[in-house]
């Protein structure tokens, strides 16, 4: 039977992969869109899609080094990334003033995709936090003049 430290550090690294082929999606497809149609919202979405992957290979870094530094820069992102699908949820339910079957559909879509972004970060979250416990453990035996 596995420890909950060695579950954690498996949970953390099938997370990061599963993010990564969803930001390599995204930004694929977003590029896509720029030799279909150039636009400035095109090209954001680009460099977002790019930075996303980027903040993927941080949260590789922070789970191979044990890192919290790193950890903690992607649980800000995926938090702030949360809260802004949040705000989209709420602002395409109120714009629009009666019944349509795809505002239901897509906003079912998204919820979906909420409840599954909360359980990632609340499982790296997890992780982080054991992760700290260990720091601290380590700090102390440095302390106390005792070899790691």
């Amino acid at each position: 039977m596995l420890q909950p430290e060695t579950t954690l550090l498996l949970g953390a690294y099938v997370i990061a992969i599963f993010d990564l082929l969803c930001a390599s999606l995204f930004t694929g497809l977003c590029l896509n869109t720029i030799f279909e149609h150039l636009s400035w919202l095109s090209m954001f979405a680009v460099v977002f899609g790019i930075f996303w992957v980027s903040m993927i290979f941080v949260l590789f870094l922070g789970i191979y080094a044990r890192n919290p530094r790193c950890l903690r820069a992607w649980i800000l992102f995926s938090m702030g990334g949360i809260l802004l699908e949040m705000c989209l949820l709420l602002y395409a339910v109120f714009r629009q003033s009666k019944f349509q079957i795809g505002l239901v559909r897509n906003g079912l879509f998204l919820v979906a995709s909420l409840i599954v972004e909360l359980i990632f970060l609340y499982t790296v979250c997890q992780f982080y936090k054991a992760l700290a416990r260990c720091k601290v453990c380590q700090r102390s035996l440095e302390i106390k003049g005792k070899p790691r």
